[in-house]
């Protein structure tokens, strides 16, 4: 068994602004499911941050959520496909 990581810590709004920490403009945030194709790495409401911040796009190693709504910001995002439900957690 794994140990987890401490959420405090290690949670996305947290790891998103120390990323952007110097600077967003035109940077391309990584989302990593590491090994997990099948899970869904975020939706509308988290890449809003990537839209609001500025920065150029998204690559994901998993799903995305919420095409509809991520169509509509002003960035690419590449990803492994569509999950239409949440995130799978451990």
């Amino acid at each position: 068994m794994r140990e987890a990581l401490p959420p405090e810590q290690f949670n996305f709004l947290r790891l998103f602004h120390d990323a952007i920490a110097q600077g967003a403009q035109g940077r391309v945030l990584v989302l990593a499911g590491n090994g997990h194709t099948g899970i869904s790495l975020g939706g509308g409401t988290k890449l809003s941050l990537v839209a609001v911040h500025g920065l150029a796009g998204v690559l994901a190693d998993g799903r995305l959520r919420d095409f509809v709504d991520i169509a509509t910001y002003d960035f690419a995002a590449y990803c492994l496909g569509r999950r239409v439900n949440g995130a799978v957690t451990w």
